[in-house]
């Protein structure tokens, strides 16, 4: 009986591994190249690997195996959770929507949600100005933080109300630049909110805080087959900001 479920559990490993490779791929070929789908690939042959020789291994390595997995998941639901609660009041002064890539000179589908969720809380606090944070990437013509402004003119919103910051990099740089914008034209005591995805809520929390900013945030919605590599990339990214570049 014992084998039997070290058998079962072992295909259940290898199919697993399986269906995450094809879903790295299929979902790689219609976004921008992410590192989180070549870690969704690499945990997929792991996965492989383990279905394959669960059996012939010792318990004690069975057993750190499946801490390790257990404490990864616990790790990436509680960014999960983290990012489902907002805490903007939609009377702040100004609001840093986050860039996340472009398609071409066209928003990414990540950006884009962020956009339309910045869109949204500007139509619900009609006084507050919107910083957009995005430099130019290696691969694209004109900066993230362009394209975020001529989508949000398209939508609706007065380019009057618009910042440009077309410098940044990273997420720490979006809101040490955003920073300098808003001490030059809002001064240090202005309300500020930040939209980011909703799964990158906890590091950019940290971000912020590091930068000198105590920002609300308002989380931008992420489709359900993008959370794989979203929060597989997103768990690395914290572990590294946090306990090792700090």
């Amino acid at each position: 009986m014992y084998r039997y479920r070290n058998k079962s559990g072992g295909r259940f490993s290898f199919y697993s591994g399986i269906l995450l490779i094809i879903w790295a791929v299929i979902i790689q070929l219609n976004s921008n190249f992410n590192i989180g789908y070549v870690l969704m690939i690499i945990l997929g042959l792991l996965l492989v690997v383990y279905g394959k020789i669960k059996v012939r291994l010792p318990v004690p390595i069975r057993f750190f195996i499946v801490a390790l997995s257990f404490l990864a998941f616990c790790a990436m639901l509680f960014l999960f959770v983290y990012g489902k609660r907002d805490t903007v009041t939609f009377r702040e002064d100004a609001l840093i929507v986050l860039g996340a890539g472009l398609r071409g000179e066209k928003p990414s589908r990540n950006l884009k949600s962020r956009l339309d969720t910045a869109v949204i809380y500007l139509e619900k606090n009609p006084t507050a100005s919107v910083i957009v944070s995005g430099g130019k990437g290696e691969d694209e013509t004109i900066s993230e933080a362009t394209a975020m402004r001529l989508y949000l003119v398209e939508r609706g919103i007065g380019e009057s109300r618009i910042f440009v910051e077309d410098r940044a990099r990273s997420t720490a740089e979006n809101f040490l630049y955003s920073k300098e914008i808003l001490d030059q034209f809002f001064g240090e005591d202005c309300a500020v909110a930040y939209v980011t995805s909703d799964y990158h809520m906890y590091r950019a929390d940290f971000l912020a805080k590091k930068a000198g900013l105590k920002a609300a945030r308002y989380g931008a919605p992420l489709v359900w087959y993008l959370y794989p590599p979203a929060y597989l990339r997103e768990l690395l990214a914290c572990i590294h900001t946090i306990f090792i570049k700090k």
